[in-house]
């Protein structure tokens, strides 16, 4: 127990340091981070067509995103969503393959295939939320690659009609809170929850610091007394 008002003066006024320190300036700095950074194609639409009359064929699209991250790696989480549409209309019975290949710097993050088996095909999707390969990033500049190949076959020659619309694709810089305590890593100055740790290092810093308190006050009332 704190024995003088001294001692508890201090130890108040250390929770206040620990709370202002390790939550209420990050929090503050924290309001002013742009938590999602968005690095559109040069194209929102970008369209791969093919009308052939032919057993097997073949098309591929390359598109290109810069984009730059300026926080710690760990601090960051990049993905590349986009949404395609799929229109096609064969002679006979077909089998087409669309691969997505996705790069980072150059370096292969993610492959997405898609099967169609049929004569027709009308399909909507997006494709979003998985995080690209972190170990390929780097602070500063970065470019991001979708590759997409497109490749059909047939039993015999027949008239293909072949249509992929890829839209809004683009690079998406989220900043994290992975300790999911408000603040956001790239100015969090505590790997761990902050409210969490100040509470704990609150609990038992303080009795110390009571203690070093109340030996300083002694010391002071005998200096008064001599």
């Amino acid at each position: 127990m704190l024995k003088s008002k001294g001692t508890r003066v201090l130890c108040i006024a250390w929770i206040i340091f620990l709370v202002v320190v390790l939550n209420v300036l990050p929090a503050v700095r924290s309001m002013g981070v742009e938590s999602n950074t968005i690095y559109y194609a040069s194209n929102m639409e970008i369209t791969i067509e093919k009308k052939v009359y032919a057993s097997s064929w073949n098309a591929s699209k390359t598109i290109e995103v810069d984009f730059t991250i300026k926080d710690p790696l760990y601090s960051v989480s990049v993905t590349a969503p986009f949404e395609w549409e799929i229109l096609a209309n064969y002679g006979r019975w077909q089998v087409t393959r669309v691969k997505y290949m996705l790069y980072v710097n150059g370096e292969l993050s993610r492959v997405i295939i898609e099967d169609l088996v049929g004569t027709s095909f009308n399909a909507i999707g997006t494709y979003e939320n998985k995080p690209l390969n972190g170990s390929l990033l780097k602070v500063g500049a970065n470019k991001f690659t979708l590759k997409i190949d497109v490749v059909s076959t047939c039993d015999d020659f027949c008239q293909s009609s072949f249509k992929l619309i890829i839209r809004n694709l683009r690079v998406q810089n989220h900043v994290l809170d992975l300790d999911m305590d408000g603040i956001w890593d790239n100015v969090d100055v505590l790997p761990i929850n902050n409210t969490i740790f100040t509470a704990l290092f609150s609990a038992l810093s303080t009795p110390i610091i009571g203690y070093l308190g109340s030996i300083l006050e002694r010391k002071f009332r005998k200096n008064e007394e001599n």
